[in-house]
């Protein structure tokens, strides 16, 4: 973390696994390192498909409404019940509701 916070080339996040992707980006919220926000961010897209429970209730609690967005198609067929375990409040709707509105919006824009 401290290599972005320093005047030099920043370091390439792609090699990390998932787990220290996300250690590191909970580090990069808590002190508020933008440009690793951003770098984790772009790297988290990586592991839609691999974890996007875990990357939706980070999504949802940091406020990455493209990462919760995107998301939405991949959980579409979830059950409801798997999602109640994440944060309530990472905005006024919460986590479950936005994923719940972007997907029935999705569902009736396939429709039309």
């Amino acid at each position: 973390m401290f290599q972005f916070v320093y005047p030099k080339r920043y370091p390439a996040l792609h090699k990390l696994n998932f787990e220290a992707l996300m250690l590191l980006a909970e580090a990069a919220e808590k002190y508020e390192v933008f440009a690793l926000i951003n770098s984790c961010e772009f790297c988290l897209r990586n592991f839609l498909n691999q974890h996007p429970l875990t990357i939706l209730d980070f999504a949802a609690r940091h406020d990455y409404r493209s990462i919760v967005e995107e998301l939405a198609m991949i959980l579409v067929d979830t059950p409801m019940t798997d999602l109640t375990d994440l944060h309530p409040q990472s905005s006024n709707l919460g986590c479950v509701g936005q994923l719940n509105l972007m997907c029935h919006s999705q569902i009736q824009l396939n429709f039309t």
